[in-house]
Parts: structure tokens; C-alpha cells; sequence
């Protein structure tokens, strides 16, 4: 064999291994991630808290203002503030229902995408005013008290001021009183982005 030839062949060994590598590498680096997570980020890029598990709204009966059943799925497909007040609009409520008004608006072209929710047990008198007020255009459902409490129950819901739902009625973040108009608005943006509307 000459020197060429072994020149030739070398080299033709050489890039065996080397596509070997190139295919089996990946592989085995991809193998161990999985099975170690080593490598994979833990944190979340998300402000709110993650709901888990997401919790349909539409297993409630729910109702409109007019006392008329009604279902997410009815409505037309849109994300959604949702500003829930079992006991009556408090303080945090008052607060509430104004930084999701201010986030809604802040939307800009992307406003029609979002829909505001005032979740309520019962509607009293001055509350009824504060809507007509100063939020004419949230949506108004009521709820039984005990069912919604139910349905946080069996999540990791833990004293949130507001939650966001998605456009098919999963309630899926929430945000809680360290949590700021910002965060819900970076949130927000983030999703109408990554997302149409079927």
C-alpha cells in the first residue's frame, strides 16, 4: 500500500468517527438532560402564579346579570381579567377591578382580544354603582359562593386579587397583592402574542 493510498485511508476512518460523533453525541447529550434535568432552566419567565391545574370556569353554573344561564363557551373567544367578589367589593376588589381597567386599557390595538370578568355571588347596590360608574364595559357573572371556593380548593390557589383565564375558560395565572399592573400587563402581552383567537 502506498503512502497515498494509507494517506486515504486514514482518513477515510477518520470521518467515520467523525460523522459517528456528530450523530451519537447529540444522543447521548440529549439522553442525559433527560433523564438527570441537568441543564434544563427551572425558573419561570411568567409574573403570576401559574394556576395548577388550570380550572374550567364553565364546570360552574354561571350566570349573566339577568340571572340568564350562561357559559365561556357561548361568549366570543377572548382572554380574560377576571376580578372574582364572593363577599362584597372591598378595598382590594375597588383595587382590582381599577389596575385590570388600566391594563385593559393599556392593551392598545390588542384591546378587543381582552375581556374584563366581575365574578360575584351577589351584586349589591353600591357595587352595582362602582360598575356603572366607573367600569361600564366588565362583564358581570354571578356564581355560587361555595362552588367557586370549591374550585379553587383543588388548586394552588392561595389569596389571589385576580386571575387570568385563557380563551377556551381555563383559569390559569393569578396574581396576588405583591403582584403590580405591570406584571399582569407583561403577562398579558406575552400570551396575545404566542396565541390566536380560534
Amino acid at each position: 500500500m502506498t503512502n497515498s493510498e494509507l494517506s486515504n485511508s486514514r482518513k477515510f476512518q477518520w470521518s467515520k468517527w467523525l460523522v459517528m460523533g456528530v450523530i451519537l453525541v447529540p444522543m447521548l447529550v440529549a439522553y442525559i438532560v433527560y433523564e438527570t434535568g441537568l441543564g434544563i432552566p427551572t425558573g419561570t419567565i411568567n409574573k403570576g402564579v401559574l394556576l395548577n391545574p388550570p380550572a374550567q370556569l364553565d364546570s360552574l353554573a354561571l350566570q349573566d346579570i339577568d340571572e340568564k344561564p350562561t357559559t365561556i363557551a357561548q361568549l366570543p373567544p377572548k382572554w380574560r381579567l377576571v376580578v372574582p367578589a364572593m363577599s362584597g367589593c372591598d378595598e382590594s376588589c375597588v383595587e382590582a377591578l381599577y389596575v385590570t381597567r388600566q391594563v385593559h386599557t393599556r392593551l392598545n390595538e390588542k384591546y378587543t382580544r381582552v375581556e374584563r370578568v366581575f365574578l360575584v355571588a351577589n351584586l349589591d347596590a353600591a357595587t352595582e354603582q362602582l360598575l356603572a360608574a366607573e367600569h361600564a364595559n366588565i362583564h358581570v357573572l354571578k356564581v355560587e359562593q361555595k362552588a367557586w371556593e370549591a374550585l379553587l380548593a383543588a388548586t394552588n390557589f392561595r389569596q389571589g386579587r385576580y386571575l387570568m383565564m385563557d380563551p377556551d375558560g381555563f383559569l390559569m395565572m393569578y396574581y396576588q397583592d405583591q403582584h403590580t399592573g405591570n406584571d399582569l400587563l407583561a403577562d398579558l402581552k406575552r400570551m396575545l402574542k404566542f396565541s390566536r383567537e380560534h
